[in-house]
């Protein structure tokens, strides 16, 4: 467990992840923070498929300037959807490694 100084309260961080999603034209932008381990994976797959469903994209980004570790789980559903979003001609870009 890892607490965060907020203000005069501590905040603690277990296993969390925290989703911003945002489009800009035909651009859909996630930008994670937090964990991306087995447990959050999990969560975030949701988010993320959940995000693109009906939604005409060209492009997908993945900011991960505020992702503090990923898991080989994380990293396997991002090597997953690559492949399924490349056969949609949906290109996947991943940022701020």
């Amino acid at each position: 467990m890892r607490h965060l100084l907020f203000g005069e309260r501590y905040l603690a961080m277990v296993d969390k992840i925290n989703v911003h999603i945002n489009k800009k034209g035909k651009t859909v932008i996630f930008r994670l923070e937090g964990r991306l381990d087995s447990i959050s994976s999990t969560s975030f797959k949701q988010q993320f498929l959940e995000a693109l469903e009906g939604e005409e994209c060209s492009k997908v980004l993945l900011n991960l300037e505020n992702l503090h570790y990923i898991s080989s789980s994380g990293l396997k559903f991002f090597h997953s959807q690559t492949r399924e979003l490349k056969q949609k001609n949906i290109r996947l870009i991943i940022c701020s490694i």
